[in-house]
């Protein structure tokens, strides 16, 4: 996945500003869609591993919570 982003990155800063033919277009369109699809992937790991570190969160405020009240 690293190399895909890295070798999307390379390519798409070389890209030209204007096409010379159709083919070109296309290339360039298919790279974007992959580029596309490696962050919908990556955004949804991210999303996930937000959602596990907020419930881990919630979960050692609980904890501290319970702890501090069989202290009194």
């Amino acid at each position: 996945m690293e190399q895909d982003l890295a070798a999307l990155e390379r390519i798409i800063s070389q890209m030209p500003d204007s096409f010379e033919c159709l083919e070109e277009m296309q290339e360039a369109q298919a790279y974007m869609e992959q580029a596309r699809e490696i962050f919908l992937i990556e955004r949804e790991k991210v999303s996930v591993e937000l959602e596990r570190l907020s419930k881990m969160k919630k979960f050692v405020q609980t904890e501290r919570k319970k702890s501090i009240n069989t202290h009194f």
